[in-house]
């Protein structure tokens, strides 16, 4: 079942910030899951944010410390 952005957009989310919404959550979602089925111990919930972590990462790195 494909996400579809309708449901975001009646919660009032403009049209195309939903379909990102959706493209975003569906790439964390596939960074996450082979790392969920190869480590038992963890739950998806974990894989998710760390998916989503390191998307924060690329997307936003820190800014650089002024000395």
């Amino acid at each position: 079942m494909q996400p579809h952005p309708a449901a975001l957009e009646r919660r009032g989310v403009e049209p195309g910030k939903a379909r990102f919404i959706i493209d975003v959550v569906l790439a964390i979602h596939r960074r996450a899951m082979p790392r969920w089925l190869a480590e038992p111990d963890t739950t998806l919930a974990q894989v998710m944010a760390q998916a989503a972590a390191e998307l924060r990462e690329v997307v936003a790195p820190p800014a650089p410390t002024i000395r």
